[in-house]
């Protein structure tokens, strides 16, 4: 199952992001002050984690809906030791599943 991401929010629709700006919707590209007051949202997983030999660490975050991974809802941050210097990527608010599961676990194959 996957999560479409909408624009137009539902009622009793998730949280907004907690993030320092209003352009964090949708995809975006934050630097600079903008970067430093940004915080990941509650409904992403880390995917993975790398580190640069200047010490610079990048974390690919995926956003989930109800189990299933939202289609294009991946954050990059890229953070050193001064903090995070750069985020890129697309989040989506207000995302509900449309459909459900067709099968039981146990008739899939």
């Amino acid at each position: 199952m996957v999560a479409l991401p909408s624009t137009a929010a539902a009622p009793g629709a998730a949280a907004q992001p907690s993030t320092a700006s209003s352009s964090a919707e949708g995809s975006f590209t934050l630097q600079g002050d903008e970067a430093a007051a940004y915080r990941v949202p509650g409904d992403v997983e880390e995917i993975w984690r790398s580190r640069f030999a200047d010490g610079t660490t990048q974390t690919r975050y995926q956003q989930v809906v109800d189990g299933a991974d939202v289609l294009d809802g991946q954050v990059t941050v890229l953070k050193d030791a001064t903090g995070i210097t750069t985020v890129i990527g697309a989040h989506f608010t207000g995302l509900r599943p449309a459909n459900s599961l067709q099968l039981a676990p146990s008739d899939a194959l």
